[in-house]
């Protein structure tokens, strides 16, 4: 915003100090306005060169050579290893329920229990032959 102020008061002050030219002096009217406009280059430069921050360059940093790390040596995975397919023996769980016979009989409190059918469930399991498919390992 101040360089257009600056650069807005600047021409208005060289328009204000040149006079209109007349036709009798065409040579000495050149040489003005040829004049002015270096003189205005010039002093808009000044002005606009005045607000930018000065450059300072800085020595280059030294530059430091070091080593390259030594190559860290991995030995490769081992190969592939392919097991066959084979059967095997699984235990299978099972669980059913199944009515039980329960003779008569005295309770720890003294009471007689007629014999009856109770519903009980009964684990148990065996083991069947199973094919495991052949994979990579």
């Amino acid at each position: 915003m101040k360089r257009i102020l600056v650069s807005a008061l600047a021409l208005s002050l060289l328009l204000a100090i040149a006079g209109p030219a007349s036709a009798g002096d065409v040579g000495r009217a050149t040489t003005k306005g040829i004049l002015i406009g270096a003189g205005s280059i010039l002093l808009l430069d000044a002005l606009f060169r005045a607000h930018q921050p000065a450059v300072v360059y800085a020595p280059a940093p030294p530059v430091v050579y070091a080593p390259a790390p030594p190559g860290v040596y991995a030995p490769a995975p081992p190969p592939a290893r392919w097991i066959p397919g084979h059967w095997q023996s699984r235990w299978v769980p099972t669980q059913e329920w199944r009515d039980v016979w329960v003779p008569d009989h005295y309770t720890p409190d003294g009471q007689w229990v007629q014999g009856h059918y109770e519903r009980r469930m009964t684990q148990g399991g065996y083991y069947a032959q199973i094919w495991v498919a052949g994979r990579w390992e």
